[in-house]
């Protein structure tokens, strides 16, 4: 998600001068005071006499866009980060200096959709949205950090604090990284934990119209942001969920969808019915491997190589195709079963033995999983079977090699 460019420089030395100051472009933060710029695209939000809200802010409310957040001046930071992250939810960071304390704080909202990136130079502490800023800020070419590369490419879906370039690490979300210049510390704000529901359980119609609003509310949220959107439809659960909720909210949105030339991946008839099931534009695009040039690099200028190749293709069909419907913004995912449907992990059982213990009902989550990937590994079967005629054999030894360096769960704060 862009949200524009923000970049942070604090000298590094004991005591953060109490001023914070805003600088014309990111090659003149790295000066005697604590210094951010952003760019002209950014959205920010007034946090009054404490500090800056740099990103987009929704009141967790009313699910409309603040300009303003009202804290009380004798409010304490950590009591301010916790006020902001219980009552306001989006894609922000918040610049928090304490001058009684000399010490300058960020909270990085607890949905990761504003990342924000730490390097250091001989004199200052950097912190931006954009990793290549950091260089640019403290004027060096960022290296290349071959073991982290390498950590990231087996554990690709396993979000670490190290980024793949030397010397850069991304804060954790939903936490309080606070610096004093020359020592930092890390306070947790948020934890998935406190949001689970206490007491007796929701029945599942009283569950299904919980999601049902805030699903309607937050897909509001976002298109009065971004103006008319563009979804990349399949017709699967995800995308139809999605579409749905921009559909009872009065939302603007048009359907695209991406297809091959062959039945084998072309989805776009139940696309094509779900766009006219909610009065909604719809266009397709085939894909077209003249259209791909191995040679651009779809993960240019992030911190970790989290796209493949092909996407540059994919980010130009979806571009044509939502201008062809007139909407601003595309709202990408199709294809990641994001929502409901990406289960091929033991993730959701170690979470709750971590969360509730051995005892505290990881036995009853092991089954619903094995229902799951049961289900997941026949419709392959058959789907494989089908297209040739060969079994789909799946007995496969495990390779524990693979475990060998794999990062612990266990230091994950969220848990």
């Amino acid at each position: 998600m862009k949200q524009g460019r923000f970049v942070l420089a604090v000298p590094r030395r004991r005591g953060v001068p109490p001023v914070v100051r805003r600088s014309a472009s990111p090659d003149d933060v790295c000066g005697d005071n604590a210094s951010f710029w952003t760019s002209d695209d950014t959205p920010e939000a007034s946090l009054g006499t404490h500090g800056y809200l740099i990103g987009c802010v929704f009141s967790a409310q009313t699910a409309r866009t603040v300009d303003a957040v009202p804290l009380p001046e004798s409010e304490s930071v950590q009591a301010a980060a916790k006020r902001l992250v219980r009552n306001y939810w989006g894609a922000y960071v918040a610049i928090l200096p304490d001058p009684g304390r000399r010490t300058l704080a960020l909270l990085v909202d607890p949905s990761g959709l504003f990342p924000v990136y730490r390097g250091m130079s001989q004199t200052h502490v950097v912190f931006s949205s954009d990793a290549c800023l950091v260089g640019e800020a403290v004027g060096d070419r960022l290296k290349v950090d071959w073991g982290a590369l390498a950590l990231f490419l087996r554990y690709p879906e396993l979000r670490q604090k190290q980024a793949c370039l030397a010397g850069v690490e991304e804060l954790t979300p939903g936490t309080l990284m606070v610096t004093a210049g020359d020592q930092e510390s890390e306070l947790p704000v948020w934890r998935a934990a406190d949001y689970l529901p206490r007491g007796t359980e929701p029945s599942f119609s009283d569950a299904a119209a919980e999601l049902r609003e805030l699903a309607i509310r937050t897909c509001a949220a976002w298109t009065d942001r971004f103006g008319p959107v563009a979804v990349a439809t399949s017709g699967g659960v995800d995308s139809s969920f999605l579409c749905a909720a921009l559909a009872a909210g009065h939302s603007d949105f048009g359907c695209i969808t991406l297809a091959t030339s062959d039945s084998s991946g072309d989805e776009s008839e139940y696309a094509r019915l779900l766009a006219e099931h909610l009065g909604a534009d719809f266009t397709r695009r085939v894909y077209d491997t003249t259209c791909y040039r191995p040679t651009a690099c779809a993960s240019a200028g992030r911190s970790r190589p989290g796209r493949k190749g092909f996407l540059t293709a994919v980010d130009a069909l979806l571009a044509a195709g939502s201008a062809e419907l007139g909407k601003a913004t595309v709202l990408d995912g199709n294809g990641g079963d994001n929502l409901f449907c990406f289960l091929h992990s033991a993730a959701p059982i170690v979470d709750r033995a971590a969360e509730r213990g051995a005892k505290g009902g990881a036995f009853e989550t092991l089954p619903d999983m094995c229902v799951s990937q049961v289900a997941i590994s026949d419709h392959a079967a058959r789907d494989r079977q089908a297209s040739d005629g060969r079994p789909f054999e799946t007995e496969l030894a495990p390779d524990s090699r693979l475990l060998a360096d794999a990062p612990s769960w266990r230091t994950h704060p969220y848990r």
